[in-house]
């Protein structure tokens, strides 16, 4: 099976049921138990996805729910990858200059199109979005959580990959107008280097919206005196 034949004759086909992924959701909707989803929160969920091309359902797709409250409520997630007729609309969106979301996304597939960038190398083309709906203790933010994944070659704690790390954690904080400072490149590389032997960066996150700062998730930490020594 070709991958990218599919995947572009599935962004096409979605057109089929819609414009946007609000519509592609509302299928959804009678599926989801009230008790993870209220009907406030689609409300919330529907008004931002109407925003996205239906095109996005190509891609991975779904809701973060908090399972250590009862109260009804998600968060949304979407991806897309670079290179793509989907990263083609939120490019020719940016050109507006009205469109926050695009810009940052045309800025992150503009940085990993670059010949001389090593972006494509570590964390492919693909970038994963967070909207704030049911953690959003307000408005719902104006931009999501963005994020990105090493790919094939994982980023290992001890292996002398830190420049990887700063190139990723740049390229996330240019595409919102951030300016990755020395102190925290410092702390950065503190991070690093105190990672077990062994365990690997998991992903690379910011939220525009929130405070200032790089999520960082990492995995293969394998007993708590690794943990705490780490923490």
């Amino acid at each position: 099976m070709n991958f990218e034949k599919t995947l572009h004759q599935t962004q096409n086909r979605l057109s089929n049921e819609g414009s946007n992924m609000g519509n592609l959701l509302e299928m959804s909707k009678n599926w989801t138990p009230e008790t993870l989803i209220g009907e406030d929160e689609w409300k919330k969920i529907l008004g931002r996805a109407r925003n996205l091309p239906i095109s996005m359902g190509a891609f991975p797709f779904g809701f973060e729910f908090p399972l250590h409250s009862s109260n009804p409520g998600a968060d949304f997630g979407v991806s897309l990858t670079g290179g793509t007729p989907t990263s083609n609309i939120f490019c020719g969106r940016a050109k507006s200059g009205t469109d926050k979301l695009a810009e940052a996304l045309a800025k992150l597939f503009e940085r990993m199109d670059c010949e001389d960038s090593k972006l494509p190398s570590i964390v492919g083309q693909k970038v994963m979005l967070e909207f704030d709906i049911g953690s959003a203790k307000k408005a719902i933010p104006e931009l999501p959580g963005f994020f990105l994944r090493p790919g094939s070659i994982p980023i290992i704690g001890g292996e002398g990959q830190f420049n990887d790390i700063l190139t990723v954690t740049d390229a996330l904080f240019s595409s919102v107008g951030w300016q990755l400072d020395l102190a925290e490149k410092r702390k950065l590389e503190q991070i690093y280097r105190s990672q077990p032997n062994g365990t690997r960066m998991d992903s690379f996150g910011i939220f525009p919206s929130r405070s200032r700062g790089i999520r960082l998730a990492v995995m293969g930490i394998n007993s708590s005196s690794e943990l705490n020594s780490f923490l």
